[in-house]
């Protein structure tokens, strides 16, 4: 383990510098990352690309705590993040603690995989809602798609994008949801707006 994540961040820097990168960012976007700290919210399957885009920056990660965790960890402490250990299915409420202590004490951002460890695939779990909520820090929605790409068989559909692929990245600023169960309503515009967006992604990545 120690001597692969190495290896595999290698790896991704080489074939990500090949990539073609088109990223789409409304003003509501920058001004929520000129802010300060945000918490990152995208799909389970999408992580490969986007921890090579948002690589060397404060960012931290969220890594389950099973061994497809630890090498997910390793691999992106590699790629300039730090990480956090813990998921729905395992130290869910200690990860969300340390985030909190984390964003407020050290205004860093964190990225979480919101239909993570274990799916159901597109089906966000409450973690992102909560901390951008408990920290009052915008939550950051990011979609993307590519071409070429390899999509795994696996039960979050895997995308590794091919060398030269062509990346198309979509950002979206989730809004506060104002109904009395704030969480639950929060979570529920989260997934409509990961859809939506990954929708304007593949469309993207569509067209010449």
């Amino acid at each position: 383990m120690r001597l692969l994540a190495p290896v595999l961040a290698v790896a991704v820097r080489l074939l990500g510098a090949t990539w073609r990168v088109e990223c789409t960012r409304p003003p509501e976007v920058e001004r929520a990352l000129e802010s300060g700290a945000v918490v990152y919210a995208f799909w389970h399957g999408e992580q490969l690309p986007l921890a090579w885009l948002h690589r060397d920056r404060r960012i931290v990660g969220m890594a389950s705590q099973s061994r497809d965790g630890e090498l997910l960890a390793r691999t992106i402490v590699a790629l300039g993040y730090d990480t956090i250990r813990g998921s729905t299915s395992r130290g869910g409420a200690r990860a969300l603690r340390q985030a909190i202590r984390q964003m407020r004490g050290l205004d860093v951002s964190i990225a979480l995989a919101v239909d993570g460890p274990r799916g159901p695939r597109h089906e966000p779990h409450a973690g992102a809602v909560a901390l951008a909520l408990a920290v009052r820090r915008p939550l950051v929605m990011v979609a993307c798609s590519a071409r070429p790409a390899l999509c795994l068989k696996t039960w979050d559909r895997f995308v590794i994008p091919g060398p030269f692929a062509r990346l198309r990245v979509v950002y979206g600023l989730a809004s506060p949801p104002g109904h009395r169960d704030r969480v639950e309503a929060g979570r529920a515009a989260l997934a409509d707006g990961l859809l939506d967006l990954g929708e304007r992604a593949f469309r993207g990545a569509r067209s010449p």
